[in-house]
């Protein structure tokens, strides 16, 4: 059985409390993120819907980080495994050292905040020649960017571990605070939260079944509790995709990130399938029929 913990009943107000303990911190705005009613928390929002709200929310935060991971890679190559047919690539700032560049499939500009949070815009959205490549590199340097390694570790994702994510006071403390709040450290913080190195710990809690015969969701956390499979996840995956509404899940079994074929990949390149209908009892199809795919 596949099993993903979620938030025990308090998450949400410990998620709030420790967003606003964040800004007391550094004044970067995630007490913006907390949505009340009367004093009583209703939501958390992600970064991405926060500046959705507020253009100006984020607006300079990732501006050092960003200038520093552009200078260390000047002379340094920063390496990329693409987990796919491309292999390993090199990239190197240029020497005006206003792009990244990878010689022969293309260049990243520097990103804005949203485009670290959200993933698909800006210098993360597709462009015109070598997309499948460089949405793939892509999205293994906005791992990095949110969980910032960048500048602690030249290969990306090879031997990146957990206990280093976060570690930089600039990050994304959404996504620390959010991961430290669910019972088993899982669940996914920003879109591309399942980039993993090759044997490493899954953190976006993922789950796959091709013959799926029962999905149960329990509301509420009263019910939530940890389990890890004792056999390590095969590293042919597929992620749940992200919240924004433009991204549309891609039915077929082959679609999977690592091989570059990601279901959100697909999309940002105007690819498209007829998704599979959803098979949930008639109320929870109403509430998660959009999201949720099953019998594939």
């Amino acid at each position: 059985m596949s099993h993903v913990g979620g938030l025990p009943a308090n998450g949400l107000n410990t998620i709030c409390s420790n967003l606003i303990s964040q800004n007391n911190t550094d004044g970067a705005g995630w007490n913006q993120l907390v949505i009340q009613n009367n004093g009583s928390n209703l939501r958390a929002l992600s970064p991405s819907n926060g500046i959705v709200f507020n253009s100006s929310l984020f607006q300079n935060y990732w501006t050092d980080y960003i200038n520093s991971v552009w200078a260390q890679y000047v002379s340094t190559p920063l390496v990329v495994d693409t987990q796919a047919s491309w292999g390993t690539v090199q990239g190197l700032t240029s020497n005006d050292r206003t792009q990244l560049t990878f010689s022969g499939v293309g260049s990243f500009n520097k990103p804005a905040a949203a485009d670290i949070f959200g993933a698909n815009s800006g210098a993360f959205a597709a462009q015109a020649t070598n997309t499948a490549e460089l949405l793939n590199i892509g999205a293994r340097l906005d791992a990095a960017f949110n969980r910032s390694t960048l500048l602690i570790d030249s290969s990306q994702p090879d031997g990146e571990q957990v206990s280093t994510y976060y570690q930089n006071s600039v990050t994304n403390h959404y996504a620390r605070i959010v991961h430290a709040a669910n019972v088993d450290g899982r669940g996914y913080c920003f879109p591309y939260d399942d980039v993993t190195p090759n044997g490493g710990t899954d953190q976006s809690g993922f789950v796959s079944d091709p013959t799926p015969s029962n999905f149960l969701v329990t509301v509420g956390g009263g019910n939530a509790y940890a389990k890890r499979d004792t056999i390590a996840a095969p590293r042919m995956m597929r992620r749940a995709v992200s919240w924004e509404e433009d991204v549309k899940v891609q039915p077929a079994a082959d679609l999977d990130l690592e091989k570059g074929m990601h279901p959100k990949l697909l999309n940002e390149m105007s690819f498209s399938e007829p998704s599979q209908k959803s098979k949930l009892p008639p109320a929870l199809d109403r509430i998660f029929g959009k999201y949720v795919r099953v019998g594939f």
